[in-house]
Formats: C-alpha cells, structure tokens, sequence
C-alpha cells in the first residue's frame, strides 16, 4: 500500500452499511440486511467531516477552488427551485471532492459502470439548498480536475443506486445533449495566487447536482476477467460489515456483496482482472459497540478466494489505516 496524506481526524460518512449482528439466524438470513443498521451507519456519520459548503450569490458567476487543486465554476442563475423558477439572493452550495480511493470505500462509490470495471480520475459530489430546500441545476457547472499524466479516453458518469442497492455510474450519453458538452477534455487554465500560476488536467460540464466521476473505462478482455470472493467467519455477514478490493496501481475499489448461494462476499458482474495486485479491505461492527478491520495484499488469480482475519481497532485506527490508500 503506497501511502497518503492521512484521513482527518473523524471524517466521512457513508450511506452503506450493513447491520448489527443477531444471534439466532440461519444461513440465508446471513446475507439478507435488516432495516436498522444504526450501528455503522452512526460510525460513518460520526466521522464525517468532508463536505464542504460556501455561500453563492446565485446573481453572479461563483469559482471554488478545492482543497485537491479542483476547479468549479457556476454561472449566475444557475440554480432554480424545483418548479424551475431561478432564485435569487444567497445559495448554500455543498461540494465533495474526491481523490483517493479510502474516500470511494467510505461513501460506498466502487468504479463499477454497468458491470464493467472503470478507473476514477476523480469523484465528485454536487448540492445546492436554498433556506433549507433543495434546488436544481438550470446552468451547467465547469470543473477542471488537474492530472500530472491526463490521458485521452476519459469519459464523464454519472452515479446512481441501482435496483439491488448496489452503486453504478452511468456514462453520460450525448444523446438530446448539445453537441460534444459531456465530452471530458484536456486544458490548460489560470489559478489566481498559483506559484505557477496556471494549472494542466481534465475539463467537463455537468448539467445535474448530483455524483459525478470523471473515468475511463478499463477495457479488460473478457477471458482475462475472474470471480472474486472473501470468506469471513460466520459473525461477519452483509448486515455488519463491507468488503472491498482496492487496486493498487490504478484507481479503481470494486465493492464485494453477500452471496447467499456461496455464503461468500463476492464481485456480483465477475469482472476483476487475472494478475493486477490487490488490497482487499473489510470493516465490520460489533454488537458490543467495538469495530473490526481486515487488510490483506495479494495477487488476483483465476476464480480468486481469498480469507481474511479482522482485528479489533478504534475508529482514528481505522481512518489512519484507510488514509494509506
């Protein structure tokens, strides 16, 4: 694991999570998640810390310049109410930006589109409220993401919970679009106060509040693809716990899901590549109140299964461990 600026302290929630363990249930209630899963869900909301929210004259052209170098342009009047009407006055706009892959486990986002697995430049997450209520896009947002190595086939997706409670990014399609916006292009742009004064990466439009990754497809040959799967010990179920496979040398997390066939967390589209080096990482919750984390390096090979031991660990543990990634 190569290792990274280290998770604020508390920080980051996420919307997953699975469960608290019950003590009498048979095998296929082991991978069937209950409504109440308070346990991780008040784990994740209790290290949030990420978002970012500025006030915006809705009147004027607004430019953010993130904490990852990003840059989020909004032209006047571009947010409306939900009946399409532009507001006017202040505007609360919340932003969360994303490099790194602990960040895309902890928000359960794994770079998965339709099946296929895809390679994140960068993540993002756009809201906007008005005294408490929700607004929509009527103008498109500019970002400019910077890259040091940007290459030509990205494309621009958008996210979205699938019917199985899985995330999936969606490629934006260009169809009854204007002509190329969606397209992910490569630029040049001025920063004010820069030492160099300018940066160099990827350009989009978005046109919806909304998740937002800026990927390219990995394009793996289908006899080079595998099933993946983890075997835990009995009280770690899909109601208590998240797998997930981190790549190592590209930006990609795919998320693994309960079987209730296999009684195996595995890749529900089988769609990992044979031979890339792997980081697979497990959280977990305790009825006790007391949290477990599993971490282990290897080699994916063909019909992959892997077994992982889980340790106990606090919450800081477990952010300054996930902050390596």
């Amino acid at each position: 694991m190569k290792s990274k600026t280290t998770l604020k302290t508390l920080m980051l929630p996420i919307a997953i999570l699975f469960l608290v363990l019950s003590s009498c249930i048979d095998e296929y209630d082991r991978f069937t998640a209950y409504e109440d899963n308070s346990l991780l869900d008040n784990f994740f909301r209790t290290v949030q810390s990420y978002e970012e929210k500025v006030i915006l004259d809705n009147q004027s052209i607004s430019t953010i310049y993130t904490e990852h170098n990003a840059v989020i342009t909004i032209p006047a009047n571009a947010f409306a109410d939900l009946d399409g009407n532009v507001v006017s006055g202040e505007v609360e706009f919340t932003y969360l930006d994303i490099i790194d892959q602990s960040l895309i486990m902890l928000y359960h986002v794994p770079t998965i589109s339709s099946g296929e697995m895809i390679e994140s430049a960068g993540v993002f997450r756009l809201s906007a409220q008005q005294s408490g209520v929700e607004l929509q896009l009527v103008e498109k947002i500019k970002i400019q993401l910077p890259s040091e190595n940007p290459v030509d086939d990205m494309r621009l997706f958008y996210g979205k919970e699938s019917e199985n409670d899985q995330f999936d990014w969606q490629v934006v399609s260009s169809t009854g679009s204007e002509l190329g916006w969606e397209q992910v292009t490569i630029n040049e742009w001025s920063i004010p106060d820069s030492l160099n004064g300018f940066g160099f990466g990827y350009e989009f439009l978005v046109d919806a509040l909304t998740w937002i990754n800026c990927d390219r497809f990995s394009n793996i040959p289908e006899d080079e693809q595998t099933s993946v799967c983890v075997s835990l010990p009995d009280e770690f179920t899909n109601k208590n716990t998240a797998v997930y496979i981190v790549f190592n040398d590209i930006k990609s997390v795919i998320g693994l899901y309960g079987d209730p066939q296999k009684m195996l967390f595995c890749d529900s589209y089988e769609s990992c590549p044979v031979g890339y080096g792997v980081t697979f990482v497990v959280i977990s919750s305790r009825d006790d109140g007391t949290y477990r984390l599993g971490i282990k390096e290897t080699v994916l090979e063909k019909d992959h299964e892997e077994s992982i031991e889980l340790e106990e660990k606090t919450i800081q543990e477990i952010l300054d461990i996930l902050g390596m990634f």
